[in-house]
Formats: structure tokens, C-alpha cells, sequence
């Protein structure tokens, strides 16, 4: 396993902050409205070298926080996602959950969101992801179809922020579906 940079209480603080956070996105989930699930398939992305294959579902609730500036329309959601990445056989869970941003104009639509997150081992083909903690940041492009179905392109990518001394990281690309409630 990764060796830590990071002092004791320091891990402790990060894991306590990633307990927080998703203690608080599950009661902000309680009183957000759900607004659409997506499936996202994809890969390693050009940055990455391996194969890597992605697959994950995602549960979006709407925040009460929404507007517009200068004809862009903007809406805030909170992102639940539960996925498996695969390589040469095994598999590693990856779950986040955290706040998103999207940016619209007609049917066209950009996405940026972070999310703590976990995963469920800590090595897969050779990276190091050096221990559970991890951070997800992510950009997105999607195009509106219709009021309830969305698809696009997504990049994401996970780290642990260098709280531990391994910190290989991974970048995906993804296709997702999203359908509306």
C-alpha cells in the first residue's frame, strides 16, 4: 500500500472532512428535488497509458440555487455516483458524491463539478492511487435531445490531492446518457 505523506492527524483531519462532506450531501439530498439519472460508459483517457474501461450510474438532485447572466442559464445540482473501473481483469469501486454547476445556452449545455470520493482498493495495473481518499473533478459538454433526455461527452479526473506520497491519479473520458424525471 501507498506510503503516507501525510502525518496522522492530518489523514485524520482529510478523513474526517471526506465524512463530513457526505454526511452533509446526504442531508442536502433530503431536501433537493431529484432531477435525472445518467449511465456513463468510457475509458482511460489520452493521458492515462493501459486500458482502463469505466462504467458508472449517477443520481443528480437539483439545488434551489439557479439563475442566468448575460442569456446563460445556470443551475446548480448535487451529484451521487457509484462506479467500477477495469483493467486486465480486476476491478476497483469508485464512489463520490458532490456538487456540479452547469452552464446552458439553448439546447447546449457545459458541466464543471468536484466531488470527494472513494475508492475500494488502493493499486489497479500497476497505478497507485495511494490509499481510499480521493478527489474527483470533472468538465462536461452535453446537448439537450429533448426535456427529458441529455447525452455528452465528459473528462474526469480522481487523485488524492497528495494526501499520500503515491498519487498516480486517473483521468477517464466518459459518454453519458442522462435521462430526466
Amino acid at each position: 500500500e501507498g506510503t503516507r505523506v501525510a502525518s496522522q492527524p492530518t489523514r485524520r483531519r482529510a478523513a474526517g472532512w471526506l465524512i463530513v462532506a457526505f454526511a452533509l450531501g446526504i442531508t442536502a439530498t433530503a431536501s433537493a428535488k431529484p432531477e435525472a439519472v445518467a449511465f456513463r460508459i468510457g475509458n482511460n483517457a489520452w493521458t492515462v497509458p493501459g486500458s482502463f474501461d469505466y462504467q458508472a450510474l449517477a443520481l443528480r438532485f437539483r439545488l434551489p440555487w439557479q439563475g442566468s447572466y448575460s442569456r446563460w442559464d445556470i443551475t446548480t445540482h448535487l451529484d451521487v455516483g457509484a462506479g467500477a473501473i477495469e483493467s486486465d481483469g480486476r476491478h476497483v469501486g469508485l464512489f463520490s458524491i458532490g456538487p456540479s454547476v452547469s452552464f446552458g445556452r439553448g439546447e447546449w449545455r457545459i458541466e464543471l463539478g468536484t466531488a470527494p470520493s472513494v475508492f475500494t482498493r488502493n493499486r489497479l495495473s500497476g497505478r497507485n492511487f495511494g490509499g481510499w481518499s480521493q478527489f474527483t473533478s470533472h468538465v462536461g459538454l452535453y446537448c439537450q435531445i429533448d426535456r427529458r433526455w441529455r447525452i455528452g461527452y465528459r473528462l474526469q479526473h480522481t487523485s488524492n490531492g497528495r494526501l499520500y506520497s503515491e498519487n498516480d491519479g486517473l483521468d477517464l473520458q466518459t459518454v453519458d446518457l442522462w435521462v430526466g424525471f
